[in-house]
């Protein structure tokens, strides 16, 4: 009989301790059929009213701390999948603009995560973004990332360039060299390239040019010399003995005019002070044998 006793008692107790209510935030662990005494804190990811009811998850787009009574709209730049705490979309490759939403979305190509994953933008000029990547990356020729996008859009071959529809790759005009990105860069003013040229070629300064062409490059007259890529005539008091040579000053006693290959003797009657000028000398004077 005390046995039985017993028994009954420690029913009556368990029972009045399952029954008891716990406060809002709480709850009573209930596993199989038997009952853990005191009120234990709700979970992560779900609501307790208090009292003798078990814990509810959230649903999808909400979520909760420990202790919660009520479930909170998920915020921007996170995802809810339910039944858990909010959760920061994982890298830069994705974003969530809105709330109450159970999973984040993938950054377009070509784009970067910002404003704590909230949104995105564009790569900066000339970066790029591939699949699964979480950064911008640089790019080297003949690559070239899209201005307002930063995807890859066209690889272009040497000698050629992308034009300003962004699509089509362009053959390089004369004069100029093309890398496969978006410009092409004019030749030195030294220097001359045909159509499709990813370099340009260098020429001795006595040859002549006209906007870097290749086919309207000549060689300079007698005469003539070409110090920036186009003939003039040689100037007063030197000379030009070949359109690939040097040009030389004229020597003591000795003078020239524009445009000559030679040097010649000061005229008589004349006084040639420097070797490129010579005056006539005034009536009633001579010239010393020591004078130019």
């Amino acid at each position: 009989m005390p046995k039985l006793i017993f028994i009954v008692l420690l029913k009556f107790l368990l029972i009045d301790y399952v029954t008891t209510s716990c406060s809002p935030g709480q709850y009573h662990e209930i596993y199989g059929g038997t009952a853990s005494l005191p009120c234990t804190p709700c979970p992560v990811g779900y609501t307790c009213r208090g009292e003798t009811d078990l814990p509810v998850p959230c649903n999808v787009g909400t979520y909760s701390p420990a202790s919660s009574i009520s479930c909170t709209t998920c915020p921007t730049g996170s995802y809810c999948p339910g039944g858990t705490n909010y959760m920061e979309c994982k890298d830069d490759a994705y974003y969530q603009s809105s709330t109450g939403k159970g999973h984040c979305l993938a950054v377009p190509l070509g784009n970067i995560a910002i404003d704590s994953r909230r949104k995105y933008d564009p790569c900066a000029a000339n970066l790029y973004r591939d699949r699964n990547a979480v950064t911008c990356t640089s790019l080297s020729a003949p690559n070239y990332a899209h201005k307002s996008t930063g995807q890859i859009i066209r690889t272009c071959s040497s000698g050629y360039y992308i034009d300003s529809s962004q699509t089509t790759c362009t053959i390089c005009s004369a004069g100029s060299t093309c890398t496969g990105t978006n410009t092409m860069q004019p030749c030195p003013s030294n220097s001359a390239s045909p159509p499709g040229a990813s370099q340009c070629v260098l020429f001795p300064p006595n040859y002549s040019y006209s906007n870097g062409n290749l086919n309207s490059v000549k060689i300079c007259n007698p005469g003539e010399y070409s110090p920036l890529g186009a003939c003039i005539d040689c100037p007063t008091g030197r000379r030009c003995e070949s359109p690939l040579g040097p040009v030389f000053s004229c020597a003591d006693g000795l003078y020239s005019e524009s445009g000559k290959d030679y040097c010649q003797p000061c005229p008589y009657g004349y006084f040639c002070s420097t070797s490129s000028s010579k005056v006539l000398v005034p009536a009633g004077q001579i010239v010393s044998s020591d004078s130019k």
